[in-house]
Protein backbone atom coordinates (compact mmCIF):
# COMPACT_ATOMS: atom_id res chain seq x y z
CA UNK A 1 0.00 0.00 0.00
CA UNK A 2 1.13 3.50 -0.45
CA UNK A 3 0.29 5.98 1.91
CA UNK A 4 1.18 9.44 1.58
CA UNK A 5 0.36 12.53 3.33
CA UNK A 6 -7.31 15.03 -20.85
CA UNK A 7 -10.12 15.02 -21.70
CA UNK A 8 -13.50 15.27 -19.44
CA UNK A 9 -16.21 13.41 -20.68
CA UNK A 10 -18.78 15.42 -19.59
CA UNK A 11 -19.75 18.72 -20.86
CA UNK A 12 -19.36 20.70 -17.53
CA UNK A 13 -18.92 21.57 -14.37
CA UNK A 14 -21.97 22.97 -12.32
CA UNK A 15 -21.01 26.20 -10.47
CA UNK A 16 -17.44 25.25 -9.70
CA UNK A 17 -16.45 29.03 -10.26
CA UNK A 18 -18.69 29.83 -7.23
CA UNK A 19 -17.18 27.02 -4.75
CA UNK A 20 -13.87 26.37 -2.64
CA UNK A 21 -12.13 23.27 -2.12
CA UNK A 22 -14.05 21.52 1.19
CA UNK A 23 -12.19 18.78 1.02
CA UNK A 24 -9.71 17.25 4.01
CA UNK A 25 -9.00 14.03 2.52
CA UNK A 26 -8.33 12.43 -1.00
CA UNK A 27 -7.71 8.91 -1.67
CA UNK A 28 -6.15 8.00 -5.05
CA UNK A 29 -6.57 4.53 -5.94
CA UNK A 30 -4.67 3.66 -9.67
CA UNK A 31 -2.88 0.67 -10.52
CA UNK A 32 -0.04 2.55 -12.18
CA UNK A 33 2.36 4.27 -9.78
CA UNK A 34 3.37 6.96 -11.72
CA UNK A 35 -0.15 8.27 -12.07
CA UNK A 36 -0.27 7.44 -8.39
CA UNK A 37 3.05 9.80 -7.76
CA UNK A 38 2.48 12.06 -10.39
CA UNK A 39 -0.54 12.89 -8.98
CA UNK A 40 0.79 13.29 -5.31
CA UNK A 41 3.86 15.57 -7.04
CA UNK A 42 1.41 17.98 -8.78
CA UNK A 43 -0.75 18.54 -5.63
CA UNK A 44 1.89 19.34 -3.47
CA UNK A 45 2.79 22.32 -5.21
CA UNK A 46 -0.44 23.47 -4.61
CA UNK A 47 -1.29 25.63 -1.22
CA UNK A 48 -4.87 24.73 -1.42
CA UNK A 49 -3.64 20.70 -0.81
CA UNK A 50 -1.30 21.90 2.47
CA UNK A 51 -3.90 20.83 5.33
CA UNK A 52 -5.32 17.82 3.31
CA UNK A 53 -4.83 14.15 3.65
CA UNK A 54 -3.46 12.35 0.53
CA UNK A 55 -3.71 8.68 0.62
CA UNK A 56 -2.28 6.34 -2.07
CA UNK A 57 -3.27 2.99 -2.99
CA UNK A 58 -2.38 0.29 -6.03
CA UNK A 59 -5.90 -1.30 -5.53
CA UNK A 60 -9.25 -1.72 -3.93
CA UNK A 61 -8.33 -4.32 -1.85
CA UNK A 62 -5.32 -2.05 0.00
CA UNK A 63 -7.63 0.80 0.06
CA UNK A 64 -10.08 -0.32 2.42
CA UNK A 65 -8.87 1.10 5.73
CA UNK A 66 -8.19 4.25 3.96
CA UNK A 67 -12.47 4.12 2.35
CA UNK A 68 -13.59 3.89 5.81
CA UNK A 69 -11.83 6.57 7.16
CA UNK A 70 -13.10 9.21 4.15
CA UNK A 71 -16.82 11.02 5.23
CA UNK A 72 -18.72 13.81 3.83
CA UNK A 73 -16.77 16.38 1.18
CA UNK A 74 -13.73 13.86 0.84
CA UNK A 75 -12.72 12.70 -2.54
CA UNK A 76 -12.11 8.74 -4.14
CA UNK A 77 -11.04 8.95 -7.16
CA UNK A 78 -10.63 5.35 -8.81
CA UNK A 79 -9.58 3.99 -11.54
CA UNK A 80 -11.53 1.33 -13.96
CA UNK A 81 -10.04 -1.65 -12.44
CA UNK A 82 -10.91 -0.65 -8.53
CA UNK A 83 -14.65 0.53 -9.88
CA UNK A 84 -15.11 -2.64 -11.08
CA UNK A 85 -14.00 -4.52 -7.87
CA UNK A 86 -16.05 -1.80 -5.53
CA UNK A 87 -19.11 -2.88 -7.78
CA UNK A 88 -18.60 -6.24 -8.10
CA UNK A 89 -20.79 -8.36 -5.86
CA UNK A 90 -18.58 -9.56 -3.06
CA UNK A 91 -17.97 -5.82 -2.30
CA UNK A 92 -21.29 -4.58 -2.07
CA UNK A 93 -21.51 -3.88 1.30
CA UNK A 94 -18.72 -1.39 1.01
CA UNK A 95 -19.86 -0.25 -1.56
CA UNK A 96 -23.71 0.93 -0.15
CA UNK A 97 -21.35 2.39 2.98
CA UNK A 98 -19.73 4.91 0.51
CA UNK A 99 -23.07 5.46 -1.27
CA UNK A 100 -24.66 6.52 2.07
CA UNK A 101 -22.11 9.49 2.94
CA UNK A 102 -21.40 12.14 0.74
CA UNK A 103 -18.18 11.18 -0.76
CA UNK A 104 -17.36 12.74 -3.63
CA UNK A 105 -16.00 10.27 -6.22
CA UNK A 106 -15.05 10.41 -9.79
CA UNK A 107 -13.55 7.87 -11.78
CA UNK A 108 -10.64 7.79 -14.32
CA UNK A 109 -11.99 6.04 -17.28
CA UNK A 110 -12.69 6.09 -20.58
CA UNK A 111 -16.62 5.37 -20.33
CA UNK A 112 -18.61 4.33 -23.43
CA UNK A 113 -21.79 6.75 -23.62
CA UNK A 114 -24.04 3.74 -22.89
CA UNK A 115 -23.11 3.41 -19.13
CA UNK A 116 -23.64 6.96 -17.83
CA UNK A 117 -27.16 6.56 -16.88
CA UNK A 118 -25.80 3.70 -14.60
CA UNK A 119 -23.39 6.32 -12.92
CA UNK A 120 -25.81 9.28 -12.66
CA UNK A 121 -27.63 6.69 -10.49
CA UNK A 122 -24.83 5.43 -8.74
CA UNK A 123 -23.58 8.62 -7.32
CA UNK A 124 -20.63 9.20 -9.52
CA UNK A 125 -19.63 12.73 -9.11
CA UNK A 126 -17.78 13.24 -12.33
CA UNK A 127 -15.60 11.35 -15.37
CA UNK A 128 -12.11 11.83 -16.72
CA UNK A 129 -9.99 10.33 -19.43
CA UNK A 130 -6.95 8.75 -17.87
CA UNK A 131 -5.33 10.43 -21.19
CA UNK A 132 -5.96 13.46 -19.48
CA UNK A 133 -3.15 15.82 -18.51
CA UNK A 134 -1.33 15.90 -14.88
CA UNK A 135 -3.07 19.38 -14.65
CA UNK A 136 -5.87 18.40 -16.06
CA UNK A 137 -6.61 15.58 -13.21
CA UNK A 138 -6.01 18.19 -10.61
CA UNK A 139 -8.51 20.23 -11.40
CA UNK A 140 -10.94 17.49 -11.68
CA UNK A 141 -10.03 16.68 -8.55
CA UNK A 142 -10.49 20.26 -7.18
CA UNK A 143 -14.09 20.28 -9.07
CA UNK A 144 -14.65 16.93 -6.70
CA UNK A 145 -13.53 18.75 -3.40
CA UNK A 146 -15.37 22.09 -4.24
CA UNK A 147 -18.78 19.98 -4.11
CA UNK A 148 -19.30 20.30 -7.86
CA UNK A 149 -20.48 17.51 -10.17
CA UNK A 150 -20.57 17.26 -14.36
CA UNK A 151 -23.03 17.12 -16.20
CA UNK A 152 -23.06 13.57 -17.99
CA UNK A 153 -24.60 14.91 -21.13
CA UNK A 154 -25.34 12.11 -23.09
CA UNK A 155 -24.43 12.15 -27.20
CA UNK A 156 -24.38 10.05 -29.98
CA UNK A 157 -26.75 7.76 -32.42
CA UNK A 158 -29.89 6.46 -31.53
CA UNK A 159 -28.41 2.93 -30.41
CA UNK A 160 -26.27 4.99 -28.16
CA UNK A 161 -29.10 6.52 -26.12
CA UNK A 162 -30.92 3.28 -26.51
CA UNK A 163 -28.41 1.58 -24.75
CA UNK A 164 -27.80 4.64 -22.35
CA UNK A 165 -31.24 3.97 -20.87
CA UNK A 166 -29.61 0.70 -19.24
CA UNK A 167 -28.79 -0.07 -15.50
CA UNK A 168 -25.50 -1.42 -14.09
CA UNK A 169 -27.07 -4.66 -14.05
CA UNK A 170 -28.62 -4.85 -17.37
CA UNK A 171 -25.66 -3.99 -18.72
CA UNK A 172 -23.79 -7.33 -17.24
CA UNK A 173 -26.31 -8.98 -18.05
CA UNK A 174 -26.47 -8.35 -21.65
CA UNK A 175 -22.12 -8.26 -21.32
CA UNK A 176 -22.63 -11.91 -20.13
CA UNK A 177 -25.35 -12.90 -22.95
CA UNK A 178 -22.47 -11.47 -25.41
CA UNK A 179 -19.62 -13.92 -23.85
CA UNK A 180 -22.18 -16.92 -25.01
CA UNK A 181 -23.73 -17.26 -21.50
CA UNK A 182 -27.02 -18.82 -21.06
CA UNK A 183 -29.57 -17.21 -18.55
CA UNK A 184 -28.82 -20.16 -15.74
CA UNK A 185 -24.81 -19.24 -16.33
CA UNK A 186 -25.65 -15.52 -15.87
CA UNK A 187 -27.78 -16.17 -12.88
CA UNK A 188 -25.06 -18.41 -11.37
CA UNK A 189 -22.23 -15.91 -12.51
CA UNK A 190 -24.03 -12.94 -10.78
CA UNK A 191 -25.53 -14.52 -7.92
CA UNK A 192 -29.23 -13.79 -8.65
CA UNK A 193 -32.12 -15.88 -9.72
CA UNK A 194 -33.22 -17.33 -12.74
CA UNK A 195 -36.11 -15.54 -13.02
CA UNK A 196 -34.39 -12.06 -11.86
CA UNK A 197 -32.46 -12.76 -15.03
CA UNK A 198 -35.17 -13.65 -17.23
CA UNK A 199 -36.99 -10.42 -16.08
CA UNK A 200 -33.45 -8.46 -16.64
CA UNK A 201 -33.36 -9.62 -20.02
CA UNK A 202 -37.13 -8.63 -20.88
CA UNK A 203 -36.16 -4.96 -19.77
CA UNK A 204 -33.07 -4.97 -22.03
CA UNK A 205 -35.13 -5.73 -24.98
CA UNK A 206 -37.81 -3.25 -24.25
CA UNK A 207 -35.34 -0.76 -23.81
CA UNK A 208 -33.61 -1.46 -26.94
CA UNK A 209 -36.54 -2.24 -28.82
CA UNK A 210 -35.50 -5.72 -29.85
CA UNK A 211 -36.76 -8.96 -29.67
CA UNK A 212 -33.91 -11.37 -30.15
CA UNK A 213 -30.61 -11.84 -28.04
CA UNK A 214 -28.82 -11.58 -31.34
CA UNK A 215 -29.93 -8.24 -32.05
CA UNK A 216 -29.52 -6.92 -28.62
CA UNK A 217 -25.63 -8.45 -28.40
CA UNK A 218 -25.31 -6.89 -31.99
CA UNK A 219 -25.94 -3.68 -30.62
CA UNK A 220 -23.65 -4.34 -27.56
CA UNK A 221 -20.61 -5.45 -29.49
CA UNK A 222 -20.75 -2.53 -32.01
CA UNK A 223 -21.05 0.31 -28.75
CA UNK A 224 -17.39 -1.16 -27.64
Amino acid sequence: MDLQCGNSLSSSASNDGERQFRSSMIVIIHEIPLMRFGLLFAMKKESRYAECDIFLSPDLASAEEMLARTGAGDVVLLDAPAWLALTALENRALFQRMQTCERAVGIIASIKQFHLNAFRTQGIAGIIDPESTLEDIVKFIDMLGSGATQSLALQGADETRQLSQLTTRQVEVLDLMSKGLRTLQIAARLGISNGTVKSHITNIFRKLECTHRTTAIKMYMQSL
